[in-house]
């Protein structure tokens, strides 16, 4: 096959596909040459890759597992963020790829967020790559025979950014998919509750949020809840992190938390008390005497679960001089 008399290449691969060529607007000569037997058909198909609109993604995919040049994708479609977060439509695969495993996808395109923070999610049985105006935000290889998902670090964004995410699937059949979301803002002196994976608190482990209201009454401690609602993803140990912030008068402070879970608070990113290190057998204990600044600061509790239920309370109170 020869375009204007250059030669373009492609697969010869149930049938033949060439590589995409950018083609100016005006009148061009297409040559395509043929071996079949007297009396059988033959086509030719001339088709041009579609323009992703406002809101949509560019979806590309390549027969091959590493093989992801843009003029080599084997077909190119338009999708939602909405789509994609259900997976990817099985349509778009080779039927020679069918019922093998060794293909990958590229999801790319510009995404205007409103102004938050964000995590990003992907999912595969195989590697997933996502980037964010061209900082790697996620990268990691998983297992053949299970499908695994990573989150990302939050991140700041407003306004339009380029989105990119690369997945090598290793199995038979599409099983990427994507989403992003949203940090809600809580409000002052009510908690953000993050769920994780494991016992650590890691960005990699993230499974779900959700907002917590703080005290209505005083002398209620700052957090006080209990949840056996669980997301599937929580089996076995998992941790637990909530977020506040809150305005302080200034004074000296004592922060407690139930002794019976393995947690830790932190001020600011300062650690002032961690239930690990506690050797009295008390129910309850209790940090060191901190003098806290008048203002506002950040208050987060730590904290690890595995009885299959999530409970936490923190209080703190301050010293009358």
């Amino acid at each position: 096959m020869a375009l204007d008399g250059q030669r373009v290449p492609g697969f010869a691969v149930d049938g033949f596909r060439s590589e995409s060529r950018v083609v100016t607007e005006g009148r061009h000569t297409l040559t395509a040459q043929f071996e079949a037997p007297v009396g059988e058909p033959a086509s030719l198909v001339f088709a041009s890759d579609p323009t992703c609109h406002e809101g949509q993604l560019r979806v590309e995919w390549f027969w091959q597992e590493f093989y992801t040049a843009t003029g080599d994708a084997w077909s190119v479609s338009c999708q939602t963020a909405e789509d994609l977060q259900k997976g990817l439509p099985e349509k778009a695969l080779p039927k020679f790829k069918a019922n093998h495993g060794g293909f990958s996808v590229r999801v790319s395109g510009r995404v205007n967020f409103k102004t938050g923070g964000y995590r990003f999610m992907g999912a595969t049985r195989g590697a997933v790559k996502a980037s964010v105006d061209g900082v790697s935000v996620i990268d990691f290889w998983g297992k053949i025979a299970k499908e695994e998902k990573q989150w990302s670090k939050r991140m700041p964004l407003s306004g339009l950014h380029e989105v990119r995410f690369e997945f090598h699937e290793s199995g038979p059949v599409p099983s990427a998919r994507l989403a992003w979301e949203e940090t809600p803002d809580c409000g002052k002196c009510n908690w953000l509750v993050e769920y994780f994976q494991k016992s650590e608190v890691e960005d990699s482990h993230f499974v779900s949020q959700q907002c917590m209201n703080g005290p209505t009454v005083a002398g209620q401690p700052q957090l006080d809840f209990k949840d056996t609602t669980l997301p599937e993803a929580l089996v076995g140990d998992f941790s637990v992190k909530a977020t506040s912030t809150c305005g302080f008068e200034s004074g000296n402070y004592i922060f407690t938390i139930p002794a019976d879970h393995q947690g830790r608070v932190k001020v600011d990113a300062g650690i002032l008390l961690d239930s690990g290190l506690n050797q009295d057998n008390k129910p309850e204990v209790s940090s060191k005497t901190t003098l806290i600044s008048g203002g506002d600061h950040t208050v987060v509790l730590e904290q690890h679960e595995s009885r299959g239920v999530a409970s936490a309370r923190v209080s703190w109170s301050s010293l009358k001089v």
